[in-house]
């Protein structure tokens, strides 16, 4: 529930987002948070349950950082900016969070029990399968809350439509990464998957933003983001040595 309610204020930040700035260099800005959690995980916990934080690690955030310095400055309507600004940077913080949340999951499911991950949970109770749909329920709950006090009406057959294929698309990509997470096999396999995903978000969503939406898109920033991404979350000895 906890992990919904922060996925709700993230699908809230990037909602927001989209409506004010470019979708583009939003979805570069909101990927660029997957090489900030394994950084916190090894602040907050140590490096006693195998977390490494090398030179490529801090080269890639170093990259991501400039990218999202260049993508602040992206032009567009002075009125928005300041607002788009907010809420693109509000949600890359909440999706550092929930990136965090889940790898702070995983570190209690592989150590259960042990000290310092700060809560004694059971190995049986992370693993249970209701934490997945738990997250969408309570994300969706969240929002119907808004929506009803907000519009104070029932949605419309074409906002049951989009939701739904939205939330079909969600949640089948959602469902391929865990299931990727449990095929892979090799140490390149772990290297590769979360990058791949994120660098794949980013290049279609912009060049969906400019053939949909004739966006300017600001490939400086782009390459700073997918760079640092690349850098910073591969295992390249790994990729290497297999």
């Amino acid at each position: 529930i906890v992990a919904g309610i922060v996925l709700a204020l993230l699908f809230f930040f990037m909602g927001k987002s989209l409506e004010l700035g470019p979708p583009g260099i939003t979805f570069s800005i909101l990927n660029s948070a997957c090489v900030i959690p394994i950084f916190l995980s090894l602040s907050l916990f140590g490096a006693s349950f195998g977390l490494k934080y090398n030179f490529w690690n801090g080269f890639g955030s170093f990259c991501v950082l400039m990218g999202l310095f260049i993508a602040a400055k992206t032009k567009i309507e002075t009125k928005e900016r300041k607002k788009w600004l907010v809420f693109v940077f509000s949600g890359f913080f909440v999706h550092v969070l929930y990136l965090f949340f889940l790898e702070w999951r995983s570190l209690l499911l592989h150590f259960p029990g042990k000290e310092g991950l700060g809560l004694a949970i059971s190995s049986d109770a992370l693993q249970t399968k209701w934490f997945m749909p738990m997250i969408f329920i309570s994300a969706a709950i969240f929002h119907t809350i808004i929506f009803i006090k907000k519009e104070k009406r029932m949605p419309n057959g074409k906002e049951w439509l989009y939701g739904c294929l939205g939330g079909v698309a969600n949640g089948v990509s959602a469902s391929l990464v865990i299931l990727g997470t449990e095929f892979a096999v090799s140490s390149a396999d772990h290297a590769m998957m979360f990058p791949i995903f994120s660098v794949t978000i980013i290049v279609l969503c912009n060049l969906w933003g400019k053939w949909l939406y004739r966006e300017q898109i600001n490939w400086k920033a782009n390459l700073f983001c997918i760079s640092g991404i690349a850098i910073g979350t591969i295992d390249w000895m790994s990729l290497f040595k297999s």
